[in-house]
């Protein structure tokens, strides 16, 4: 049934408005989705509005229908260019005046986007929040009326948000320096976001004065959304994993999204799929490290189907409108279950059955805690403690790594992060990896491998929650590091079980174990692991051991159950690690314990990582030493055997 809603501000005489009729003939829609017309009434009658809305629910619309019928411009704050463009141009589309504003614009695009503004002609403005901070534009704002503010991605503006952005706490100030068409009146604002809990949804309510807002929660759930983690050893079983999923998707029809941490891994990882002759003429790739013309390529190729298969970091995504998104991937771990839902909420918005897949290895954790405090650890004093902001950001990541170690129902744990009235009736999604274990496959292990996996849990069982899963891995090894002759494990009776196994084939036999769910991790800044019930049982054998890898023949059997002898801590390497050492600090006119000091020098050379992957796990090897020396220092180990 139509509804007529009586708004004396909207541009047809008389003031009455069909909502339904109004809503089919500029946006072509036959009807509101849920919370959509209760946000527009609002707006319509001059009230602020708060909507949280899921990925996909229509929130766009909530600010774009006030901007195409009320007298005045809309003022559209978006964080991201992209959506932007993408948003503009379907305005425009529909025959909808829109324009955005922002870095990107040569001077004389500003100055006729700044004519049509001061002349009346635009309905909806788009414009990015650093923008704020130019006076002269601002100044065209104080004699723009504007119809209605509406901040897009509010959760920016909170210190609680995944993504919190300093420009986004002027916008505050920005509303009392703005003028409606009537100047009797404030201009209403509209927040919308798809990811605040009830913490971020209180923040930014007061900072930005939203006094007596209408608040619409429309809930977290997508129910075509199949949510799953897959648990990997590294680079190579992440692409491995990679490659059959964007298979699978490619063959239903659809496309695909691979989000990753780094630019560097977006185009190794865009690098590789590209070798496969399935995959290499639907590949692209995109981070802000491209061109302005570049980025605006790829994102049009991708939208039109002339590239199926995209691989990109967090500037892609927010408000991007493809509909047959079957897959999006996670190659890193983003920062915060905000972050993830919002990025894997780009699939499926066709409504149809998607996949959203975070493949995780907990070395990956270092990277973003490296985000997270860069900019901020240089400029502290010894002994000085993290800002808040930034602690906020470290118990949001602690979220999303419990997420990724968890047994029970995904769609639950996400609903129950943000606080969903649904949660606490909600069964299950009977969708993920969780709630149908049984699409995962199984392996029943025997022999030699049943036998380690004992010895693994039983060593478990000795240190629970008291050290992490490195400990660990050098207890069963029998290593001689200075951290475990610290803790007095050499004197334990599991001290040595596996030592005639490579250090990376244990660590893949407890990763492995981890993910049948014998094993759990818990903690962030001091994770440790311990059993789990079902890791117990298996102790005590009263129940078999399957794993979700295949240990029973191939290539892993043979990397585990090769009898590689210990390798001494050898002099000669060690001091060619040092004589490096001598020539960086000298090079960088730094005291040499800056680039490492000793004890990680003879843990490299005790350990031999083999990789970058087992190289990022030896102590004092972080991120930033991985990228600048990481490469060099397998050259010398390898060199040196």
């Amino acid at each position: 049934m139509a509804t007529t809603v009586v708004c004396p501000r909207v541009r047809q005489t008389g003031g009455g408005l069909d909502l339904e009729g109004e809503l089919l003939k500029r946006f072509g829609y036959p009807q509101f989705r849920p919370g959509q017309r209760r946000l527009i009434e609002a707006i319509l009658a001059g009230e602020d509005a708060l909507g949280v809305m899921p990925t996909g629910g229509g929130k766009s619309l909530c600010f774009q229908f006030p901007g195409a019928v009320l007298e005045g411009t809309a003022l559209v704050i978006s964080p991201l260019i992209a959506l932007m463009k993408d948003q503009v141009d379907a305005l425009r589309a529909r025959g909808i005046q829109a324009e955005f504003y922002n870095s990107t614009m040569k001077y004389d695009e500003r100055f006729r986007v700044e004519e049509a503004v001061q002349s009346g002609r635009v309905r909806l403005l788009y414009m990015a929040p650093e923008r704020m901070q130019q006076v002269g534009f601002m100044d065209l704002l104080a004699h723009t009326p504007i119809s209605v503010l509406a901040i897009d991605e509010a959760h920016c503006i909170s210190h609680w948000g995944h993504d919190f952005r300093p420009d986004y706490r002027r916008i505050g100030e920005l509303r009392k320096f703005l003028r409606g068409p009537d100047p009797t009146k404030k201009v209403p604002v509209i927040a919308l976001t798809a990811t605040a809990t009830q913490r971020v949804q209180v923040d930014i309510v007061e900072r930005l004065g939203m006094k007596s807002a209408v608040q619409v929660i429309t809930g977290f759930r997508r129910r075509n959304l199949s949510f799953e983690v897959k648990k990997c050893s590294g680079r190579a079983e992440k692409l491995r994993v990679l490659r059959e999923l964007i298979d699978q998707a490619l063959a239903d029809g659809g496309s695909a999204v691979i989000y990753a941490a780094t630019r560097k891994n977006v185009e190794l990882v865009a690098e590789e799929l590209q070798k496969s002759k399935s995959l290499s003429s639907w590949v692209s790739y995109y981070h802000a490290g491209l061109s302005d013309q570049a980025r605006v390529r790829v994102q049009d190729q991708f939208i039109n189907g002339v590239k199926r298969v995209l691989i990109a970091t967090n500037a892609f995504g927010m408000g991007i409108d493809k509909a047959n998104v079957r897959l999006v991937a996670h190659y890193d771990i983003p920062g915060s279950v905000e972050a993830y839902y919002q990025e894997a909420g780009r699939a499926g918005r066709d409504s149809k059955p998607a996949r959203c897949i975070l493949l995780f290895n907990f070395a990956d954790v270092a990277t973003q805690e490296f985000f997270i405090e860069k900019g901020v650890r240089e400029e502290m004093e010894d002994g000085e403690e993290f800002p808040e902001h930034v602690k906020n950001q470290k118990e949001l990541l602690k979220q999303l790594v419990r997420y990724a170690y968890g047994t029970t129902c995904r769609q639950k744990l996400i609903l129950g992060y943000f606080g969903d009235p649904e949660t606490q009736e909600f069964a299950g999604c009977g969708n993920c990896d969780c709630c149908k274990p049984e699409t995962r496959p199984r392996f029943k292990v025997e022999g030699e491998v049943l036998l380690a996996c004992r010895k693994a849990l039983s060593a478990a069982a000795r240190i629970n929650d008291r050290f992490g899963k490195n400990r660990l891995a050098e207890l069963l090894k029998g290593s001689q590091t200075a951290g475990l002759k610290t803790a007095g494990l050499q004197h334990l009776p599991v001290y040595g079980l596996l030592k005639d196994q490579t250090l990376g084939a244990i660590r893949e036999l407890i990763d492995s174990l981890t993910d049948a769910g014998y094993l759990r991790i818990t903690g962030l800044d001091y994770p440790v692991i311990g059993l789990t019930p079902a890791g117990i049982r298996a102790l005590k054998q009263q129940e078999e051991i399957e794993l979700t890898q295949d240990f029973g023949g191939g290539q892993k059997q043979k990397r585990f159950e090769e009898q590689r002898p210990k390798a001494p801590r050898d002099s000669g390497v060690l001091e060619t690690l040092r004589e490096f050492r001598r020539e960086e600090a000298l090079r960088r006119k730094v005291p040499a314990y800056l680039i490492f000091h000793d004890k990680t020098l003879e843990e490299l050379a005790e350990r031999r990582p083999d990789g970058l992957d087992e190289l990022s796990e030896i102590s004092g090897m972080g991120p930033k030493k991985l990228e600048l020396y990481g490469e060099k220092i397998l050259t010398i180990l390898t060199s040196s055997q």
